[in-house]
């Protein structure tokens, strides 16, 4: 589980490309923006 690392790594590559990657992954952005 490595929520900060992604963090980090979401404002390197873009929200909106990993956006769709991250929800898949951990689901912690559909519980942000949904």
């Amino acid at each position: 589980m490595s929520g900060m690392g992604y963090l980090s790594k979401l404002s390197e590559k873009g929200r909106s490309e990993i956006e769709l990657d991250y929800d898949q992954n951990t689901g912690l952005l559909l519980s942000r923006s949904g």
